[in-house]
């Protein structure tokens, strides 16, 4: 299954959450752990067999997230969750997901800026492969896109 992972969900590096979220919620589905993540499944009251069970699930889903980190952000939700645990009931991948969320899930204003920018300065080189340097374009494109944020229409035209 690692296969898959690194194969079909990107590396959170900060600015692509939305991408990684929708990726990371298919993989984890696709195992049957998203219902501890989101919740849905909740850790048993009592001890024994089925706790341990689900204990397993939860640390094998912070495992998972772990791997499609990048070491800087990996340090972050660390972090994050580490101030976080006291205040946590035993749920620690959705503790995980929601610093996560929390953290990355908004673009900042530069990062928008950022984007447009490369968007506005794109040039085509004609001593390169057109196709590459479209598929790039498209990704500006779709990274604003799946951040909610749009190009000036003037733009865009």
């Amino acid at each position: 299954m690692l296969t898959a992972l690194t194969t079909f969900v990107p590396i959170l590096i900060g600015t692509n959450y939305q991408a990684w979220s929708a990726k990371m919620k298919a993989y984890l589905s696709s195992v049957d752990l998203w219902l501890i993540v989101s919740g849905t499944t909740a850790c048993p009251a009592q001890a024994g067999e089925p706790q341990s069970n689900w204990d397993t699930a939860d640390a094998c889903v912070i495992g998972i997230i772990s791997l499609t980190l990048v070491d800087h952000v990996l340090c972050k939700v660390q972090s994050l969750v580490h101030v976080a645990q006291p205040l946590a009931a035993a749920q620690f991948s959705t503790m995980w997901w929601t610093q996560i969320e929390n953290h990355y899930s908004t673009i900042s204003p530069s990062q928008v800026f950022d984007l447009i920018k490369q968007a506005i300065n794109f040039c085509l080189d004609g001593s390169k492969h057109l196709h590459p340097q479209l598929e790039h374009l498209e990704g500006i494109h779709v990274d604003l896109a799946t951040n909610q944020a749009a190009l000036p229409e003037f733009v865009s035209q």
